[in-house]
């Protein structure tokens, strides 16, 4: 009777058991997931790296930048001792791991110690100041200039940069300089500032 009961049953309506994974196709789900796992994590360092320089240049980009608005509209911050100081920002190859946003409070159209600090800016994440060079742009990598110093300084009421550079034991006057950034990985990126107080950033003017 109850096999006469379940035939009358439309198959429409009738309840099928479904079937679950085996054992085969949950290894073969949990071998992609570690695959895909793996590759992102492997990617993982190189892409942090390229972020960590990256906000790095544009952070330098933007300290010059301030150092232009402070010098042209005289910002009063700390330290200021003159009533119309010139501001700058200092960069050294030795060591290689800060650069410094500083006031000009004696007129001496260069950085001249920790009396004229105005923040240190300390490079993170092991990226490093690898080099400073003046002419790379208006020369077309034909006549580099090798610095060892920078000191890039605006004054009111003028936008254009002046720069007090050294190279070797003498002064130099490039017509554009260029701060270049390495990471930990090998990754280059470079801020560039011309005379006219353009600042600009991107990957090295002129590869070794």
């Amino acid at each position: 009777m109850k096999q006469k009961l379940i035939n009358r049953i439309p198959k429409s309506y009738r309840i099928i058991p479904e079937r679950g994974f085996t054992i085969i196709e949950l290894l073969v789900v949990i071998g992609i997931i570690g695959l895909l796992s793996s590759v992102t994590l492997a990617n993982y360092s190189d892409v942090s790296a390229r972020i960590s320089l990256e906000n790095l240049v544009q952070q330098m980009a933007i300290i010059v930048r301030q150092a232009q608005v402070y010098g042209i509209s005289v910002a009063k911050t700390k330290n200021v001792v003159s009533e119309y100081p010139p501001y700058g920002v200092h960069f050294n190859t030795s060591p290689a791991t800060s650069f410094i946003l500083f006031v000009d409070n004696d007129g001496s159209g260069q950085y001249s110690g920790q009396s004229e600090d105005v923040e240190i800016i300390n490079l993170k994440n092991n990226n490093v100041i690898s080099g400073l060079s003046g002419n790379k742009i208006s020369s077309s990598c034909l006549n580099i200039l090798p610095l060892g110093t920078l000191d890039i300084i605006f004054t009111r009421p003028n936008p254009e940069a002046v720069f007090y550079a050294i190279s070797g034991e003498s002064q130099a006057y490039p017509s554009d300089v260029e701060i270049t950034v390495k990471s930990p990985d090998g990754l280059y990126r470079e801020v560039s500032v011309w005379s006219t107080g353009q600042i600009s950033v991107g990957n090295e003017a002129c590869p070794s």
